[in-house]
């Protein structure tokens, strides 16, 4: 790296080593046996990525997922993160940066889940990487480099707007581990960069200064565009829903608006919307 992540490179270092470790032993074990059921149970004991994490504090799993995601997408993108099975813990991983909160953490939380809902639309569509081909297991089939090169498209500008901030965004991760905080003018500049590279909106709460008057409503700093979804009450409130995730509520929150937009008719949906979030 052309940047100082030290302190992330050190909680890694000291997970991989525990990690190694316990599995090397567990390893030098299993040679020592011919018992297949004795090498099965033992196999058993071998930590995964998520055991070994649980065994350290939250600083050390931020380091480790945050870390894991910049290696992979600057080298192969994140169809390389989700294929290397770092994505299992991308839940976690969302919810560390939602922690954090700085600009590009939020942004990249953002990335992370428009990437699971693009991944999931590929699955449903077929076109989706399995691990063998992308159309069969014959990686001579013509259809195979056809659907790779769709799905690719598809993750092509998340990765590339990836790039553009990546470093930044590990600055903000080392900075939240280190127990810093970002300067003033460091957050505008990193807010810059969410307008300029980010793929999905992303909403910042205004300065106290900008704040003009006191608003009844909810989340303020949340923007929703209704635009096209006249008359139909299920679009509007799945895109409150989503831009309330995006912008930091919590799940409670988000079940508590569509409670509230489901209890009534048409017209309760836009006034539920217009109390939670602004309207344009």
């Amino acid at each position: 790296m052309d940047f100082d992540a030290t302190k992330i490179q050190e909680l890694m270092n000291e997970v991989y080593d525990a990690w190694n470790k316990q599995n090397n032993e567990i390893r030098d074990q299993i040679e020592k046996t011919e018992s297949y059921e004795e090498q099965r149970e033992l196999r058993k004991k071998m930590w995964s990525q998520r055991d070994v994490l649980e065994q350290f504090s939250e600083k050390h799993r931020l380091a480790v997922m945050a870390g894991n995601l910049n290696y992979q997408v600057c080298n192969g993108g994140f169809l390389q993160w989700h294929d290397n099975e770092y994505s299992e813990l991308e839940e976690e991983l969302m919810e560390a940066l939602r922690k954090v909160g700085t600009p590009l953490c939020m942004m990249m939380k953002a990335h992370i889940e428009e990437y699971q809902t693009r991944r999931e639309d590929a699955e449903d569509d077929n076109s989706y990487y399995s691990g063998l081909s992308w159309a069969g297991e014959d990686e001579d089939d013509e259809d195979y480099y056809d659907e790779e090169e769709e799905y690719e498209a598809e993750t092509g500008d998340l990765d590339t707007s990836f790039y553009k901030i990546n470093e930044k965004f590990i600055l903000e991760v080392e900075a939240f581990i280190k127990g810093e905080e970002l300067s003033e003018a460091q957050i505008e500049e990193h807010k810059e960069l969410v307008r300029k590279h980010s793929v999905v909106a992303i909403f910042f709460e205004p300065k106290e200064t900008e704040v003009k008057k006191e608003s009844s409503v909810k989340f303020p700093e949340i923007t929703v565009k209704l635009v096209g979804t006249d008359g139909n009450a299920f679009a509007i409130i799945g895109n409150v829903s989503k831009a309330l995730r995006r912008g930091g509520a919590s799940m409670d929150d988000v079940k508590e608006f569509q409670d509230e937009a489901t209890s009534g008719d048409y017209n309760n949906v836009l006034q539920t919307a217009m109390k939670w979030v602004e309207v344009t």
